[in-house]
């Protein structure tokens, strides 16, 4: 079975199909923790890993808006941009729960917190859902091409970060582009601009 996605410090590893399955359990989560939101935003503390991965495409699978924050971030940085996307549910790798934390503390206000591991408070794992062959799968619904499913924020060296919001017809357009027999044929960038001949 080919393989999809690869940590290449764990070595741990998904198939295509693994993945799907993996994101459709963590899509239908989604729904049962956000009942009565139909387009949530759902924040990600967490360095990139394969089950970072299916927690992204489920998201955006259950019509929700995955926006990604910069492990990096401090408190302040982190809350203005769970204020700002207007995120409902944060999901956090174990290793950041303490950031996490401290930007919720920063934002004043609760939110439903999901730990990609064991959690030392005690919050929901993640894994017990993208593992359990037996939890139940999103009814994936065909969704608005051109509604938002990604929201990661800019550098915000002028200013605050802010969103940049990417529709599920952009992704697929950028997805089918690097997946093109000619992508290779790029050259090298030579001062300002990159070539391509196609």
């Amino acid at each position: 079975m080919a393989t999809f996605t690869e940590c290449g410090l764990t070595g741990k590893n998904y198939t295509y199909g693994q993945t799907m399955d993996n994101a459709l359990r963590w899509g239908e989560a989604v729904k049962k923790i956000l009942p009565n939101s139909k387009n949530p935003t759902v924040a990600f503390i967490c360095p990139n890993s394969p089950d970072f991965i299916c927690l992204l495409l489920g998201t955006m699978a259950a019509g929700g808006i995955a926006s990604p924050l910069n492990p990096l971030y401090t408190p302040g940085e982190a809350a203005n941009q769970l204020q700002d996307s207007g995120a409902e549910l944060l999901v956090v790798d174990p290793i950041l729960e303490p950031l996490a934390d401290a930007a919720l503390k920063v934002l004043g206000k609760s939110l439903p917190v999901v730990v990609n591991g064991a959690s030392k408070s005690g919050r929901p794992n993640a894994q017990e859902v993208l593992t359990n062959p037996n939890a139940k799968m999103l009814d994936f619904k065909e969704l608005d091409p051109n509604s938002v499913a990604f929201l990661p924020y800019s550098s915000g060296t002028t200013g605050n970060p802010k969103g940049v919001k990417l529709s599920h017809n952009a992704l697929a357009i950028n997805a089918g582009m690097l997946s093109s027999q000619d992508f290779h044929r790029c050259k090298p960038a030579l001062g300002k601009l990159m070539s391509c001949t196609i």
